[in-house]
């Protein structure tokens, strides 16, 4: 599917989603092959940074991640630490989430699919929680794996034209192959 056209139909998605389901989340199934083709921006790197913060105007709550990236893999106008920016955080006493939203820990090492969000105010996970996955070195056999959240209650998942999903667990490896040139 091409870039502009999975792009149209995952907005037409929300915007169904928004307007139909109370306090749900409709996200068209990305799988790793899908985000690499159409995210602009590809990076690794490690959690710096995770704090909530509240519009100018006071009436919304966002958080905010730093990011360090140790590889771009896709991108080229990235430098140095990068933001993702996404509705929902904790200010004091006041709590939103929005389901399906991507959760971050200081220090975690994640993979992460991005596009610029439109305000220009950093960047937005492809997918919301889809276009992040954790870095984890399984014990056992020292290969990196990459480990992508479950959708949450309240975020339903509508699969492509093939009507299954192929996600699985995936190593670090298999997704740097995705960029070798």
């Amino acid at each position: 599917m091409k870039r502009r056209t999975l792009r149209m139909a995952m907005a037409a998605l929300l915007v169904c989603g928004a307007a139909g389901l109370a306090q749900a989340t409709v996200v068209l199934n990305l799988e790793l092959e899908d985000l690499a083709q159409i995210a602009p921006v590809v990076v690794l790197g490690e959690v710096n940074q995770v704090a909530s913060e509240r519009s100018p105007d006071g009436k919304r709550i966002h958080t905010r991640v730093l990011v360090t990236p140790s590889e771009v893999w896709k991108g080229s106008d990235v430098k140095g630490t990068i933001s993702v920016k996404f509705v929902g955080g904790s200010d004091g006493d006041v709590t939103a989430h929005l389901p399906g939203a991507p959760r971050f820990a200081v220090g975690e090492r994640v993979l992460l699919f991005l596009e610029p969000r439109q305000d220009k105010d950093g960047y937005l996970t492809l997918g919301f929680y889809q276009g992040k996955f954790s870095v984890a070195t399984d014990p056992r056999t020292k290969q990196e794996l990459l480990l992508r959240d479950a959708p949450e209650a309240g975020v339903s998942v509508i699969t492509g034209p093939a009507g299954k999903s192929r996600d699985r667990v995936r190593t670090l490896d298999e997704a740097r192959a995705l960029f070798a040139k």
